[in-house]
């Protein structure tokens, strides 16, 4: 299992012990660091434990506040009787199944016991757990800011309020700053990966009351609060993130989930890929070729490249010598089980790598990807922009964006590249969304350009 440590074993999230190396006894051996994996019951007592002695230190550093301890937290299951129920709330298990809260008032913290913590800890890991424990310790910091009694602000801005407030806490574990835990390589992605499963219904309004975000604003909001710490996050009130607001437009629509069908969205994608790229950069080439295969066809190699079937299976990729794009079908169609828009994203990574083919883009591996990242951003947010108007041929529909996060994090590298740096999920993904904000020309802080090429838009200005 992946996920936290004890300082001291090697597993999961874990605990440190520190003993003492030798066994002389005199005190000056050095200190002997013994890492030891947690398991459930171990995970959230210590989760518990480290996230307070965060918020001790945080809340008079950062907040002028002395932090008030979380004086109880309620495991519950179909059985527990009294039901931890808080307000206008659920009052039984049934209401509150595969949740975990924060109330205000009785100042609680509760989570469900049967199913939602040990299914994290059985198939996303403990990092996941303990990153549950830390979002809703973010609630409970907002209230001691007094931000919840009463409710002042949409839900969304507390609810990723709270996400950045849990990325913070995992920033400080991962520096090494706890006393208590150590994460392994891997788990910054793992967190990252688990807000995809708290985010609001497809097509829900971001200001609707109750909403929590999409899971694209959600990966935002913690990727905030581990950047920028908890200062950043503590400006969420008067200075919340942009809130990605795709909604259904008609009933049409809705059915559909806002999918076309694949053959569809495999024509439109690339027909506006070419398009974006035209407007965007000057003396743009487009792609010359698309080749989409079967393993049992000929298989499209890319110059000398010996025709081994198992270099081709579930890969999409871009051939710089004869500049063309492939993919195998039964990936595409696999991908198509997640959304129009992961294809979409997929054959869109394939483009940018071309543009930085044009381009002579240097840099090592994983600036490589995350310039790449970055300007299949830029594309989707050309798209949520409709500044092309009726050159465009897709818009986003809901559920789109969070389509995108799904490709970057369950691809790793579309392209199959191994990188030195373990969390390259959160880079890439924190890249995508920089393009997807701020546009093509903010990607070329991840690489060297060996020809510039100026967008169009500078050349004009």
């Amino acid at each position: 299992m992946r996920g936290l440590r004890m300082i001291g074993a090697l597993g999961a999230l874990v605990l440190i012990t520190t003993g003492f190396a030798g066994g002389g006894g005199d005190g000056d051996s050095p200190p002997e660091i013994v890492e030891e994996s947690l398991d459930y019951e171990d995970t959230i007592e210590l989760s518990v434990d480290d996230i307070e002695a965060f918020w001790a230190d945080q809340l008079p550093e950062v907040f002028d506040l002395r932090y008030t301890t979380i004086e109880n937290v309620y495991p519950y299951t179909s059985q527990t009787d009294p039901f931890p129920a808080c307000g206008e709330s659920g009052d039984t298990y049934e209401e509150m199944a595969s949740n975990a809260f924060y109330c205000p008032g009785p100042d609680f913290i509760a989570y469900d016991d049967e199913d939602l913590f040990p299914r994290l800890y059985d198939t996303e890991g403990n990092i996941a757990v303990a990153g549950v424990l830390a979002h809703e310790w973010g609630h409970a910091i907002e209230d001691q800011l007094g931000l919840l009694d009463p409710p002042q602000y949409d839900t969304i801005v507390m609810e990723t309020m709270a996400d950045c407030f849990a990325g913070a806490w995992l920033r400080y574990v991962d520096e090494g700053g706890s006393e208590l835990l150590e994460l392994e390589p891997g788990d910054v992605d793992i967190a990252l990966s688990s807000v995809l499963e708290i985010g609001d219904p497809v097509g829900l309004d971001p200001y609707t009351p109750g909403a929590h975000g999409s899971a694209f604003d959600r990966v935002g909001a913690f990727q905030d609060g581990f950047e920028n710490g908890t200062e950043r996050c503590g400006e969420y009130p008067d200075d919340p993130p942009e809130f990605e607001s795709l909604v259904f437009t008609d009933v049409d629509d809705l059915a559909t989930a806002g999918n076309l069908p694949l053959d569809e969205i495999i024509d439109l994608a690339t027909q506006d890929l070419d398009a974006y790229w035209a407007e965007t950069l000057t003396e743009y080439e487009p792609v010359s070729k698309v080749i989409p295969y079967d393993l049992d066809d000929r298989l499209p190699t890319c110059g000398d490249e010996e025709p081994n079937p198992g270099a081709f299976n579930d890969v999409a990729f871009y051939c710089p010598i004869e500049d063309f794009v492939a993919w195998e079908n039964e990936l595409m169609e696999a991908t198509y089980e997640d959304g129009d828009f992961a294809v979409a994203t997929l054959i869109a990574g394939q483009w940018s790598s071309a543009v930085q083919s044009q381009l002579q883009i240097d840099g090592n591996a994983l600036q490589v990807a995350k310039h790449k990242d970055c300007l299949t951003g830029s594309w989707a947010g050309d798209i949520s922009e409709g500044l092309r108007g009726d050159d465009a041929y897709l818009l986003l529909s809901p559920g789109d964006l969070d389509e995108a996060m799904r490709t970057l994090l369950g691809f790793g590298s579309l392209s199959g590249t191994k990188f030195e740096d373990q969390e390259t999920s959160f880079a890439r993904v924190g890249a995508y969304r920089q393009g997807f904000l701020d546009g093509a020309d903010s990607c070329a802080s991840f690489v060297q350009a060996k020809q510039q090429k100026k967008s169009k838009a500078n050349d004009e200005g």
